[in-house]
């Protein structure tokens, strides 16, 4: 039977009651932006950031956590290279700007251009250089087996592991399923070529995830024969127009070398009133059954993010450094663009407080005539959701009978 880990047992009567009971929190080094919808804690080994983070989380708001202990050898583009080498030699890849899927592009190919823009892979029909994504690399849970030391090195650096590790985590849900039914909740890689200066067009567009997800960002770079001040200078001037607040700019400035991504996530609750802007503003889907968010075919600007301001959404618009890591609750509309070249690491997971709402998208995405009806056996939630009851129900009867 599953006990929580014996770090957070002193935290058990915030943990078990939800935080619901009005407590005062410990000091931690923390702050806010976004109008208080985005923490940010400071201190990733304080094991005092569950508080706020539960806290937080409840509110299904999304969390970032700075400066994670990543061990930078795992993850430049030469280990990767040597690494994988001798394994499979072409890899299907995402053309980020024309959504185009490109299949069995060799492998050095698109390093090659992750290292030298000049050696990037062009699209023939506009003339354009392409800007290529491995998406959620590799499949059917393989990276530990793949890359075993940058896997040992992800678990390690990540915060909240009784919320996110897939074995032993008390508020994993995922964690008390059999081995033998686990589905694929990574970690994968996500691997990106910048798309700045161009911030009309995404590394991922908007959509929803039916799981919790952690993303951590363990290397920036921007290419060799690119001007690294003159980069800096322009990603300054276009971030300055993009929506962040003070606080956010002001971290840009002081850490430009560590900037990576721009993000947008929005809340679960303003999902409705979101998808019926886009409809909107961009029309009805193309194919029927189709759904402005579920698609993942649009990215909001900056011009557009201001005017869902103006009609009562709220964007949460920031920046992730390189070794932040972000959980993104179950739910929440989001969407990134890369300003350099991004190696970011995911895992999904489910938590206590967002089953509810993985629930809720799950019968969304079965409702649309084009997602696979199969969804949920890949997620295996409604089984989550069943051993993880069971695990409750027998963790109170013991309780109970150690009373009697």
């Amino acid at each position: 039977m599953k006990k929580l880990d014996g770090k957070f047992a002193k935290f058990s009567g915030v943990l078990m009651n939800g935080g619901r009971k009005k407590q005062r929190l410990p000091n931690v080094k923390h702050f806010y932006t976004n109008k208080r919808n985005l923490l940010v804690l400071q201190e990733p080994d304080n094991e005092r950031n569950i508080l706020y983070f539960r806290k937080h989380w409840r509110n299904a708001l999304p969390v970032l956590v700075q400066n994670v202990k990543t061990t930078s050898e795992y993850w430049r583009p030469s280990f990767f290279r040597q690494q994988l080498r001798s394994g499979a030699s072409e890899h299907d890849l995402l053309d980020c700007r024309s959504g185009e899927l490109l299949y069995d592009v060799p492998y050095l190919k698109f390093w090659n251009g992750f290292d030298d823009r000049r050696k990037r892979m062009r699209d023939s029909d506009c003339n354009t250089t392409r800007h290529l994504k491995f998406k959620e690399w590799p499949a059917n849970n393989t990276l530990p087996r793949v890359l075993p030391g940058a896997c040992a090195d992800f678990y390690s650096a990540t915060p909240m592991p009784s919320y996110v590790h897939l074995k032993n985590a008390a508020f994993n849900l995922a964690s008390y399923l059999p081995d033998s039914i686990k589905p694929n909740l990574g970690p994968k890689l996500c691997i990106a070529y910048e798309m700045f200066p161009n911030m009309n067009a995404a590394t991922t567009n908007l959509h929803s995830e039916v799981t919790d997800v952690l993303n951590i960002l363990t290397w920036t770079s921007i290419p060799k024969n690119m001007s690294k001040q003159r980069m800096h200078d322009d990603i300054l001037r276009v971030l300055a127009k993009e929506g962040l607040d003070a606080q956010m700019m002001n971290m840009a400035r002081k850490r430009i070398n560590d900037v990576g991504a721009l993000w947008t996530i929005f809340k679960p609750g303003d999902s409705d009133k979101l998808r019926q802007y886009m409809i909107q503003y961009f029309g009805e889907a193309d194919e029927p059954g189709g759904d402005p968010i579920h698609d993942n075919s649009h990215y909001l600007n900056a011009k557009v993010r201001a005017d869902l301001v103006k009609n009562g959404i709220q964007p949460i618009t920031f920046l992730q450094m390189r070794n932040d890591a972000l959980y993104i609750p179950a739910g929440a509309p989001h969407q990134v663009l890369n300003l350099k070249c991004c190696i970011q690491v995911t895992l999904d997971f489910v938590s206590p407080e967002g089953v509810n709402r993985s629930l809720k998208m799950l019968n969304e995405l079965r409702k649309l005539a084009f997602r696979n009806t199969e969804l949920g056996d890949k997620i295996q939630l409604h089984n989550i959701v069943y051993y993880s009851t069971l695990e409750a129900i027998e963790t109170l009867e013991k309780a109970n009978s150690s009373q009697t």
